[in-house]
């Protein structure tokens, strides 16, 4: 609470909260531009303040504010790739991505929202080819316009790519299941004919 002494005491009177509420924004606004060059001690203070603020406004007036945090802005998807890519060659393999994924799934999962699956599906831990950045970024991009759609929207895409990876899914697994059959007749036919080729010698 080190930085209760940047509030004006008047301004959180409970009939006076829009000055207190108009520092938060403030206070979020500086700590989401600067967090991507900032170091972490700095983000942390700037986060306190932030805490700070919305502890100040609730004790003096009860209100909590803001009731919901607005999502973070997904970005073009340039510093994702930039983590992943620990050599700094400006190339990864899908199967380094995969691993970046899953080591970073809740955050990405909450800048991505509804856009998470369809982009998590781009990727395979068996998947060796390498890709760029701006491979990447089209991908990335592509994702996180799902979660800026209408919420009809987001819902009817959402149910489309899931209804289509099923259909892959089945149609991939009908052509295993067709293949295992074939595989499997051939074998019967080899055994009857070598039984057949047996009996005849005898």
């Amino acid at each position: 609470l080190q930085f209760l002494y940047l509030i004006d005491i008047t301004s959180t009177h409970p009939h006076n909260t829009m000055p207190v509420t108009t520092e938060i924004d403030t206070a979020r606004d500086v700590f989401v531009a600067q967090r991507g060059t900032s170091s972490n001690d700095d983000n942390a203070s700037r986060a306190q303040q932030i805490t700070a603020l919305r502890y100040a406004l609730y004790n003096a007036s009860k209100l909590v504010y803001p009731t919901e945090y607005p999502l973070p802005p997904a970005g073009d998807g340039s510093a994702i790739f930039k983590a992943a890519d620990e050599a700094g060659e400006g190339i990864v393999t899908y199967k380094e991505m995969s691993k970046y994924i899953g080591r970073n799934q809740s955050t990405l999962k909450i800048k991505l929202q509804e856009g998470f699956e369809e982009f998590n599906d781009q990727f395979s831990i068996e998947d060796l080819r390498d890709m760029d950045a701006a491979t990447f970024m089209g991908i990335w991009q592509a994702a996180a316009k799902v979660r800026d759609m209408s919420a009809d929207e987001k819902k009817a895409h959402v149910e489309a790519y899931k209804a289509g990876k099923a259909a892959k899914a089945a149609e991939a697994q009908a052509k295993k299941d067709a293949e295992a059959a074939a595989r499997a007749a051939e074998l019967a036919a080899v055994r009857e004919q070598k039984e057949a080729e047996k009996k005849a010698d005898q």
